[in-house]
């Protein structure tokens, strides 16, 4: 490697990681989103590790015109491929005009919908009201994606929008970091079920975040 570039390099994150935490602290919005990625990341890693064996422990899967029980997996993934694309467009549609308030409460409500989803799932009674669940969760979490990413690219100066967007990604990595063990840990010591209700529970402070955030914004910014 060109050791000029590499010192180039060096010198530019430092740069760059202060002008990101500057941003952060001139929009307080900013600072209720950094904490709802740690309380999602938690929750998210997770339900994505235990969901499939909470799945297989807790219900008995019907067979289905001859298949193996197990085909019920991908029967969930193209399911869930389909309801996800759609709520994402509908999302998209939501917010075309680029407005951050409309983005924002658009976050709200999913997340609000994945927490409910999750919850569901964790405490359904049979099979059919587990996969519903498991598709609705599913549907939220895609159709949350594309209006978080429009929410913060609304929020912040471009010159700094990829340094915020990085920390909010770590902040997310950070969560799973954390989170996920102590889910897997509520899974082994008491059941799957209440590991799956602890992700769950994860994302009310997500949520309590974002509707922070919005409300700021609401009120043109302001940290009240």
């Amino acid at each position: 490697p060109d050791p000029a570039a590499a010192g180039r390099l060096r010198r530019a994150l430092p740069a760059a990681a202060r002008a990101g935490a500057a941003a952060i602290r001139a929009r307080p919005a900013l600072w209720s989103l950094l904490g709802a990625a740690i309380f999602a990341g938690a929750s998210s890693e997770g339900a994505d590790r235990l969901w499939a064996a909470h799945l297989l422990g807790a219900y008995r899967l019907p067979g289905l015109a001859g298949l193996p029980p197990i085909a019920w997996f991908g029967i969930v993934g193209a399911a869930g491929g389909v309801l996800g694309f759609a709520a994402t467009s509908l999302a998209e549609r939501l917010v075309r005009d680029g407005d951050p308030r409309a983005a924002g409460r658009a976050v709200l409500v999913c997340t609000v919908a994945r927490m409910a989803a999750l919850l569901a799932f964790a405490l359904a009674p049979g099979f059919g009201w587990a996969m519903g669940s498991l598709l609705a969760m599913g549907a939220a979490a895609a159709a949350q994606a594309p209006v978080l990413a429009a929410w913060l690219a609304g929020l912040i100066a471009p010159d700094v929008r990829a340094t915020v967007l990085s920390m909010v990604g770590q902040a997310d990595a950070l969560g799973q970091t954390a989170g996920g063990p102590a889910v897997g840990w509520i899974g082994a010591r008491v059941s799957l079920r209440a590991a799956m209700a602890a992700a769950a529970v994860l994302l009310a402070p997500a949520v309590a975040a974002y509707g922070r955030a919005e409300r700021r914004e609401a009120l043109g910014g302001q940290d009240r």
